[in-house]
């Protein structure tokens, strides 16, 4: 199923451009967890 495959790393570019609030939030999530 291609179709639904998702490139993270296109995914990231997005998020790290459009969405910075967002980028902070998932990083602070990540920092937490590790």
């Amino acid at each position: 199923h291609e179709y639904f495959r998702i490139d993270l790393g296109v995914v990231w570019g997005i998020v790290t451009c459009d969405l910075p609030e967002l980028k902070a939030e998932i990083e602070g999530m990540l920092k937490t967890l590790g």
